[in-house]
């Protein structure tokens, strides 16, 4: 758990790891959270404050131009401009190359994934991304194998990662789903299980308690 949060912060002893939920539970509730999804929801915890613009500069690596188009921060349209622009002002042979090396890796993203500039993630959130994930599994009964990042499309390829919150038809659902979130919250580092348990108890039994 200390490794996830450290992850979650991007602290420096945390450097080439990632967010994983091995030995910290059942493999039936590990299953509930692909390494896909644990991948999107370390990215959502990286997100800048506020919802802050993505940057591709010269020396951002096309790894994290493309991370930031997979999450709707950033359209391909944008790089390829951008990619245009410090292609222009660049000086130097290797960064030229740099640049038409990412501008290859941006055209064949297009190719395979055509991306809207949406931002429905990041206006989400991590937490409830992770809770859409959750009620997927109790209303449906099974993990999603797409860990509900693709509600868009566009010719057949994702456009868009979103999450969508299932309504619970009984509170016995519901009661799970809480106890579900404070278990994976907790284990991923994200937040302490006196925290989340004190929100529940104020957002929810207080508001039943004074009905």
């Amino acid at each position: 758990i200390a490794v996830n949060a450290a992850v979650v912060v991007a602290a420096s002893s945390a450097v080439g790891k990632v967010l994983s939920l091995k030995g910290l539970m059942l493999g039936r509730y590990m299953r509930m959270f692909t390494g896909a999804a644990l991948k999107v929801i370390q990215a959502l915890a990286h997100l800048p404050a506020g919802g802050g613009p993505f940057e591709y500069a010269v020396t951002t690596p096309i790894s994290e131009v493309l991370s930031a188009i997979r999450m709707g921060r950033y359209t391909v349209d944008d790089a390829v401009i951008q990619n245009a622009v410090l292609r222009a002002a660049a000086t130097t042979t290797a960064t030229k190359e740099k640049l038409k090396e990412d501008l290859t890796y941006l055209k064949a993203s297009r190719h395979a994934s055509p991306t809207t500039s949406t931002s429905d993630v990041g206006e989400t959130g991590l937490h409830l991304y992770i809770a859409a994930v959750i009620t997927s599994v109790i209303n449906k009964g099974s993990v999603p194998m797409k860990a509900l990042l693709v509600v868009e499309e566009t010719d057949k390829h994702p456009s868009s990662l979103c999450a969508q919150i299932a309504r619970f038809t009984s509170f016995t659902d519901f009661s799970r789903f809480m106890m579900l979130y404070t278990m994976f919250v907790t284990s991923l580092g994200i937040s302490s299980a006196a925290v989340v348990v004190a929100f529940f108890d104020h957002a929810v039994y207080d508001s039943i308690s004074h009905m």
